[in-house]
């Protein structure tokens, strides 16, 4: 062998060993290829509070050319039921004494999992398409999912318990051209300063569950919700309830970094009647109105509050549209229970071609105020009853309380529908939502959109 061909040899042996060796020093970058993970921070924040949930942007993005198959593995809001034992995001978090620890379950872990969205066979990522998903590192269950028990919320706990520098990565498996590791995202935890925070963070670290902010308000089941307000027992005294800690934040403590939170919270257990059920030992007790519409205003305060999170902004959406169908169908009911008797309205028995009666009345309200029925039901009324029985019906349809309640018209239904109509645009706003629908949306959305 010549000189000169031992020379390119040893020449090509160091240049392999120097690739190597970069290519394991980038092991933690955000990966190269026709598609990339990458995590940022949630609004732009970076630094935090004691007992306040840090929040990332999630993207999978496919920069190629071609579609690409992402089935059970893109961004979904939900988790795998924990019985399933996989998992689909796992966050590495360095801690400030140069520790390392992993993550799973961290957006939903308080809770027990019923179901995932189901992730639709085949689902492709376009060219050029990403997907966004705002996500909240609260809690974390730290072993893998071969590792998970029956009650999830007994393993969780807080993963940023101490102040210092963090630096988070996220790694996804379940993908099917591979698993995708993301870039580093550094945080920061700082003792809180202002004699507002101070406060609001004595108050929440002395309540039952001083954790309660880390993870997003659940917007599921009554007893589901109720878990948030009672919460896992400490085993120190407590000096006040969750729902108490809430009401006190918000009224002592009212610029408070915390507050937003307190208030969402406190608005979640009295727009969707939680407080109701914990004050009547969850035995149930009539609807109160007025503690609900208390709630839902201040629903619609917090989702407009650019303070919180959108995920925990998106579960006060999510609780005000809850809320309002139960307000709703509670007037609706009590006014249907309420309605008087075609019989008595228009002087005798009459069949208004099988019709229900509150039906009748709808109708007969709609033409009374101009608003247009469907097709053929005023003629239909105008041929089953004579002309002094049509114009009495709909005299009665325009003046009876309970059959305007009943169509939807009154202040608190109007108010409700304008505060529903709002939400649902809201909604519409969220980029992991479809904007004509608000929906979740698995499709994702252009590499150019916020």
């Amino acid at each position: 062998m010549t000189r000169d061909k031992r020379c390119h040899i040893l020449a090509s042996v160091c240049l392999a060993f120097v690739l190597g060796v970069v290519a394991w020093g980038q092991t933690g970058a955000a990966s190269a290829g026709p598609s990339s993970l990458t995590i940022s921070a949630g609004d732009g924040k970076t630094e935090y509070l004691p007992l306040l949930p840090v929040v990332v942007t999630i993207e999978l993005n496919n920069q190629g050319e071609t579609s690409e198959s992402i089935a059970d593995g893109g961004l979904i809001v939900a988790e795998p039921g924990h019985w399933q034992r996989r998992e689909r995001y796992r966050f590495e978090i360095r801690n400030p004494d140069l520790t390392t620890q992993p993550a799973y379950l961290s957006d939903w872990a308080y809770w027990f999992i019923d179901s995932e969205p189901m992730v639709p066979q085949g689902l492709q990522l376009g060219p050029r398409r990403k997907q966004i998903l705002d996500y909240c590192l609260g809690f974390g269950l730290g072993v893998p999912a071969t590792e998970w028990k029956d009650d999830l919320r007994k393993q969780a706990t807080a993963l940023f318990r101490k102040t210092g520098e963090f630096e988070i990565r996220l790694r996804i498996a379940r993908l099917t051209a591979g698993p995708l590791e993301s870039n580093p995202l550094a945080i920061k935890v700082v003792e809180p300063m202002n004699p507002s925070d101070l406060r609001a963070y004595e108050v929440l670290s002395h309540s039952r569950w001083p954790a309660m902010f880390l993870t997003p308000l659940y917007q599921g089941t009554e007893p589901s919700g109720v878990a948030v307000f009672t919460g896992p027992p400490l085993d120190v005294p407590a000096t006040s309830s969750p729902l108490a800690t809430c009401t006190q934040i918000v009224t002592l403590c009212p610029d408070s970094a915390y507050t937003p939170y307190a208030r969402l919270f406190l608005a979640s257990a009295l727009a969707r009647g939680w407080a109701e059920c914990l004050a009547a030992g969850q035995g149930g007790q009539p609807l109160d109105v007025d503690k609900r519409m208390e709630g839902i205003r201040l629903l619609g305060q917090a989702a407009a509050d650019s303070a919180l999170p959108r995920r925990y902004r998106e579960q006060g959406l999510l609780n005000l549209l809850r809320g309002a169908n139960d307000v709703t169908n509670h007037i609706q009911w009590e006014a249907y229970k309420k309605l008087p008797t075609l019989e008595s309205v228009v002087g005798a028995r009459v069949d208004i071609g099988g019709l229900p009666e509150d039906t009748v009345f709808q109708i007969a309200r709609d033409i009374a105020k101009g608003r247009s029925p469907s097709p053929g039901y005023d003629e239909l009324l105008r041929a089953k009853l004579t002309p002094e029985q049509y114009q009495k019906l709909l005299n009665v349809a325009m003046s009876e309380g309970n059959i305007a309640t009943r169509s939807g018209d009154g202040a608190i239904l109007k108010e409700l529908q304008e505060l529903v109509a709002w939400a649902r645009a809201q909604l519409r706003k969220i980029p992991w939502r479809d904007p004509d629908t608000g929906q979740l949306r698995m499709s994702g959305v252009s590499l150019s959109a916020k």
